[in-house]
């Protein structure tokens, strides 16, 4: 099983991020606090133990922007 996943995105200037993953039924099952971004590639590292097999959606709140990217775990 993959129990952690590595979520990597650019940023154009130093921000404020917000990480939340979502179940396949809407529901947040997953968040982190804001957290400050640095300009350029950042990643961040989340884990998915506690959580069953199945498809999640990450995602990332930046300056009131929302981007969001599929993951499976196993």
């Amino acid at each position: 099983a993959n129990d952690k996943a590595t979520i990597t995105y650019k940023l154009n200037i130093a921000s404020e991020v917000k990480i939340n993953v979502i179940d396949e039924l809407g529901r947040k099952v997953k968040s982190t606090d804001f957290y400050n971004g640095i300009q350029g590639v950042n990643s961040v590292q989340l884990d998915l133990t506690n959580l069953k097999s199945g498809i999640y959606f990450v995602n990332l709140s930046v300056e009131g922007r929302q981007f969001t990217k599929q993951i499976i775990k196993k």
